[in-house]
């Protein structure tokens, strides 16, 4: 080899790479990182060229569903708008990276120029707006405080340019995963043209745009934090008035922010009221107010079906569980096994038993001068005969308390007994 590069243009950019630049704009203290790391997600999204994202309106820009959609205009291969005209791009958000999440992105750039949501202006007012965009990001790729990592992860900063980040996001959708979005919906969306009558017989629609969206957007491919919801308020378990006033609070707060109070790269959004509400959901716990989802493939939705099994299972195991354990104290009670009832019993067994040997002490003979046999013996107190004659054998006693120790009118008649013979021994 001669040392010659054999790299054309430049090159694309890695996914990790991505994340990593979008991060350090993220944290950046400075306002102008905050709408250059709004151009970063929103080209890597919409997998267009840059000059199609400093000339998108803010008017062009709507909310349907789970996704946010971009009506595409002029491109290069349509200079006069009419091929897309009702086919929008749409974009969807990351929870679980929310540096590279274009709702977040979004959310931050309005916050910090309040002023573009009076409409009819370009999302990034300003001239030279592609220059500015091109030098930040490629001051980041090169500084060296993260040059080394950019390196190791695939992206040297020669060959760093915007053109990477569209080169970057089409090769991590067509190739980055082993089920990848339709080809045809990827060159819709990057705005190619495809050979031969491809282009007239293969047209336009929203369900491989979806998909291409959900997996443009960083969401695990093989994982089912692909078919998550984006993070919304939640009020579906509260009554109609609360619904209501909960949405005019956020609505009057939001009002509240914009213009006067807005703040640079400040993170508002965590100091908005009624937080506790908001959520993130799936198709298996959905609700009400879930946005509905969009986008999600055959083999995901399989997936989110054993997922919904699982937790039905999961919920099954815990009423088995508690309802068994009520069940079976119920039964256990019923029949006095191992309740209170039951050592009361064992207690009136041990005082029955300490009882009768007394009887068996003060009634028996001295072995010098046995009693005649027919010598009977007296008691201040009379007793039906059956009972007497069980008193007076301990063996039988215990056989009649045993037969009849279940029985709760048996325990009531025993303890009246022992009532009797306290007053005997006493």
């Amino acid at each position: 080899m001669l040392g010659i590069s054999i790299v054309e243009g430049e090159k694309p950019l890695p996914f990790k790479a991505y994340m990593y630049l979008a991060q350090i704009l993220f944290e950046s203290d400075k306002p102008e990182h905050i709408a250059a790391h709004t151009f970063l997600i929103l080209q890597w999204n919409l997998i267009s060229r840059a000059e199609f994202v400093l000339e998108s309106k803010i008017d062009a820009i709507l909310f349907q569903n789970d996704a946010m959609l971009f009506d595409v205009g002029k491109t290069k291969t349509d200079q006069e708008g009419t091929r897309n005209i009702d086919h929008p791009w749409h974009l969807y958000g990351n929870t679980k990276h929310p540096y590279i999440c274009c709702f977040l992105a979004m959310g931050r750039h309005l916050i910090n120029n309040p002023t573009i949501l009076a409409g009819r202006c370009a999302i990034f007012e300003g001239t030279g707006q592609y220059d500015r965009f091109c030098r930040i990001l490629y001051e980041m790729v090169s500084d060296l405080r993260y040059r080394d990592k950019f390196v190791s992860l695939g992206m040297p900063p020669q060959y760093f340019g915007t053109h990477s980040i569209r080169k970057g996001a089409v090769t991590h959708i067509s190739t980055g995963t082993t089920s990848c979005p339709p080809i045809a919906s990827i060159c819709l969306r990057a705005n190619w043209s495809m050979p031969g009558v491809m282009n007239r017989y293969i047209k336009y629609k929203n369900a491989g745009d979806q998909f291409v969206g959900k997996c443009v957007s960083g969401r695990t491919r093989m994982s089912k934090e692909f078919g998550a919801s984006p993070a919304y308020f939640d009020f579906s378990s509260c009554e109609r008035q609360d619904q209501e006033r909960y949405m005019r609070t956020l609505d009057n707060w939001i009002k509240d922010q914009m213009p006067e109070d807005a703040r640079p790269n400040e993170k508002q959004q965590e100091k908005a009221p009624l937080a506790q509400h908001l959520t993130v959901k799936y198709p298996w716990n959905k609700t009400n107010d879930t946005p509905e989802l969009s986008g999600i493939p055959p083999d995901i939705l399989i997936m989110l079906e054993f997922e919904m099994m699982k937790q039905c299972m999961e919920n099954m195991k815990i009423s088995i569980e508690s309802s068994f354990d009520t069940t079976l104290k119920r039964e256990l009670d019923a029949r006095a096994v191992g309740s209170v009832m039951h050592f009361k019993v064992i207690e009136m067994m041990a005082k029955m038993d300490q009882v009768l040997n007394n009887i068996s002490k003060n009634n028996s003979p001295p072995l010098s001068s046995p009693s005649p046999v027919e010598e009977e013996h007296e008691f201040p107190h009379k007793f039906g005969d059956c009972f007497c004659e069980q008193l007076l054998d301990r063996r039988s006693t215990w056989n009649f308390f045993e037969h009849h120790v279940s029985s709760g009118a048996a325990m009531y008649c025993f303890s009246n007994h022992l009532l009797d013979l306290k007053a005997i021994i006493s």
